[in-house]
């Protein structure tokens, strides 16, 4: 038998499962990475890229609310929730009854999805559910919205709980400068939105609105006080170009009057500057009594207006080294633009000296040329005068030949 003899072909029947085996598993693979990149893209938190949005929500909960709008500080976070652009990255924040730290953080709340586009019409508007998307949402959109629905409502019942606190309890020390001036610190460089739900009555022993007669409201006034406090620093206040909402408390007796609550108005439209502050007025609110304050300050107090003050001055360092390594900078590029520069006029007069020494060597060129020209012009004229000569010459010989002729 020759070599290879006995041998059966393999025939294509006994090969498809094998092909089938390798088809589902190239399959199975690139559906798993396809799975796990899309996972990859859905989990991504816009609140971590480099375009996030800053937001803050303070509510100041340090007097008592009326029984009948207990629920108003909790769904104005829900509506300032749901209109925040996505990639925003909001903060939810109690005042507190410590100077030294003015606000609590309740919680923080990145918006994930633009909920108000992907509702329905009828869910738009509706104050009940306006997580209930319609079924043609994608999955993953609809689980991000639940998850930042869930969140909210979480931050929206710590707030309602607070606000139910403040039914039958007297007003406190309020630090309201002081939790503002700690918020302004995270809007330094990222200019956001902040909502501020109060009724604007600071209550420290270095001002104090409802120790201070209406007249004297005056915001110049409060800023002498700070600047007395913190050794001549003034209030740091909000960067332009951030966006500022007051749900704006009237209270009975004093600012729900409307000379009353335009003076108030006026006095925190001073605090802020040159950015323009919308006030949201809300219900008008039972007035109160606030307890009477030491004129000195605690010693713990002072400490936080310390640190305060030094935390203002390594502000304004941090502030002067920028900007010392901004002119350090822009130094460096007009150094750079007058090197270019110098080098280009260096460029130029090589060219123009090129230029001049090509010109010149043209010059030459054509001198020579017209000297050329001049010598084979007067070398075409002397042989013009020899043949005329010899012409003549020839003529008188001719002549004398002539005669002799002749004469025989």
């Amino acid at each position: 038998m020759r070599a290879g003899q006995g041998r059966r072909p393999v025939t294509p029947v006994l090969l498809a499962p094998v092909v089938l085996a390798v088809a589902v598993g190239v399959y199975i693979v690139f559906a798993a990475n396809g799975n796990a990149a899309s996972n990859g893209a859905e989990s991504q938190d816009p609140c971590d890229g480099p375009d996030v949005s800053r937001a803050a929500f303070l509510v100041d909960l340090r007097k008592p609310l009326d029984a009948g709008h207990v629920a108003l500080p909790g769904a104005l976070l829900r509506q300032a929730a749901l209109e925040m652009a996505p990639g925003t990255d909001l903060g939810v924040y109690a005042l507190s009854p410590h100077a030294e730290a003015p606000r609590t953080l309740l919680g923080r709340l990145c918006k994930t999805v633009d909920l108000a586009g992907l509702a329905t019409e009828s869910s738009k508007h509706s104050a009940a559910d306006d997580c209930d998307l319609p079924a043609q949402v994608p999955p993953a959109a609809r689980a991000s919205a639940r998850d930042f629905c869930r969140q909210r409502d979480t931050l929206v019942r710590r707030v309602d709980a607070l606000a139910v606190e403040t039914l039958g309890q007297g007003a406190g020390p309020t630090y309201l400068v002081e939790a503002l001036e700690a918020t302004a610190r995270e809007f330094e460089g990222v200019p956001g939105t902040l909502h501020l739900f109060s009724d604007l009555v600071q209550h420290a022993r270095w001002f104090s609105h409802a120790e201070t007669p209406l007249p004297e409201w005056d915001y110049e006034r409060m800023t002498a006080a700070w600047s007395e406090l913190l050794m001549e620093e003034s209030l740091r206040g909000f960067p332009p170009g951030t966006a500022v909402r007051i749900h704006y408390v009237p209270r009975v007796g004093t600012t729900d009057a409307e000379d009353g609550r335009t003076a108030h108005k006026r006095f925190w439209e001073g605090y802020f500057g040159g950015i323009a502050v919308a006030f949201d007025d809300q219900p008008a609110m039972a007035g109160y009594v606030p307890p009477s304050l030491a004129e000195a300050s605690t010693a713990m107090e002072l400490a936080a207006y310390e640190l305060e003050r030094l935390r203002h001055s390594g502000a304004l360092v941090e502030r002067e080294r920028a900007e010392i390594e901004r002119e350090r900078a822009e130094l460096a590029r007009e150094r750079a633009e007058l090197a270019r520069e110098r080098q280009s006029l260096r460029d130029a007069r090589r060219r123009v000296e090129a230029d001049r020494e090509e010109l010149a060597a043209e010059r030459r060129e054509l001198a020579a040329a017209r000297e050329r020209l001049d010598t084979r012009g007067r070398g075409l004229v002397a042989p013009a005068s020899a043949t005329s000569e010899d012409s003549s010459v020839r003529l008188v010989a001719g002549q004398a030949v002539a005669d002799m002729a002749g004469g025989r």
